[in-house]
């Protein structure tokens, strides 16, 4: 469902940024749905084409298995918001919940004006673009941001507002205002907190860094059974990391690098053995067939040489030994990360 949904959300904003909103929102009942039912690590990242932000969704794509990207603009050129009538069919009421936080700024005699915000449709088209590998593997799914006017123009006669956003996987119905909002911040749901999302994402940006999306994606799916280790792995190393103490460089030297050292010098040390072993069988394999030649001997000494000799089943045998042994390497947890590296 989630995968029909999005695919539909993608071909709206292909068209137009009114396609984007209205194809989101004939399918948000469902979406949220979902999302709450969903069985995994959802994080969240707001879209507003500032720099560094491929390499956080590089980032959330390893370390959550679905992306939230909602579409949000600090220039007002770039930025669309719709509210919607009484007689729409998304005109309806809304229950909005305001934290306690916010009810200083936010007074009950104001007008709450709910809406929804995203980008231009030649943004849109350009988000799409290069989070088309997340987007078609359903790894990501590119959202409208909930968002509320609050009116003051009739209490003091000024024309004035402020726009809040509200949290996203609420019943479309009742809106929960988020108290504070940073653009700039990702959120990885029950994995981390914010600041320490913000040193594992420094901790292991280098890796990843120049890997293209399309790439990243590949190797994620590939790799898909390494991938709980690793996050636990790395939560681990995070939580108990103390800046005070140490610095993230000296964890990625003292750490991440002796493991991915160990990982790679035992990778190069089985494919060599596994070269010399394959090269010795396929030789022998090659000089039994060559017994085809001589007409002293039959077809069935000819067959128990190749099956029962050291030609073919040494090949068989050393080609499952050689799967078995990096099988054995996968079970590091910093295997993705040596794999990503590798890349």
């Amino acid at each position: 469902m989630l995968q029909e949904i999005n695919h539909k959300i993608k071909e709206g904003g292909l068209r137009t940024a009114n396609n984007f909103l209205y194809s989101f929102l004939e399918n948000e009942d469902v979406l949220v749905k979902e999302l709450k039912q969903f069985d995994g690590l959802q994080s969240e990242i707001y879209l507003s084409n500032r720099e560094g932000e491929l390499e956080q969704l590089k980032f959330a794509s390893i370390f959550s298995d679905l992306i939230s990207m909602y579409t949000v603009s600090p220039i007002k050129s770039k930025h669309h918001m719709t509210m919607f009538e009484a007689e729409s069919p998304y005109g309806y009421d809304r229950q909005i919940t305001i934290p306690a936080s916010l009810t200083n700024e936010i007074r009950p005699n104001y007008n709450l004006l709910p809406g929804y915000s995203y980008h231009t449709s030649s943004d849109l088209k350009k988000t799409i673009k290069y989070c088309e590998p997340l987007l078609d593997n359903t790894k990501a799914i590119l959202r409208p941001v909930r968002t509320l006017w609050v009116d003051k123009k009739h209490i003091d006669g000024k024309k004035q507002g402020i726009i809040y956003y509200a949290e996203g996987n609420t019943d479309t119905r009742h809106w929960l205002l988020k108290d504070t909002f940073d653009k700039d911040k990702m959120t990885i749901e029950n994995y981390l907190k914010p600041t320490k999302i913000e040193q594992l994402m420094e901790l292991t940006i280098p890796y990843f860094r120049d890997i293209k999306l399309d790439k990243l994606v590949k190797v994620l799916q590939e790799e898909q059974d390494t991938i709980s280790p690793f996050r636990k792995e790395l939560k681990n190393l995070i939580l108990n990391f103390d800046e005070l103490q140490n610095n993230l460089t000296e964890l990625r030297e003292d750490v991440l690098r002796p493991q991915i050292d160990t990982i790679n010098r035992k990778f190069t040390h089985t494919k060599n053995i596994h070269s010399i072993s394959v090269a010795s069988s396929v030789a022998l394999f090659s000089l039994s067939l060559i017994k085809v030649f001589v007409p002293a001997i039959n077809v069935s000494e000819l067959i128990n040489s190749i099956i029962s000799g050291t030609s073919l089943s040494g090949f068989v045998m050393s080609e499952l030994k050689y799967q078995t042994e990096q099988n054995t390497l996968r079970d590091n947890p910093y295997f993705l990360l040596w794999r990503l590296k590798k890349l």
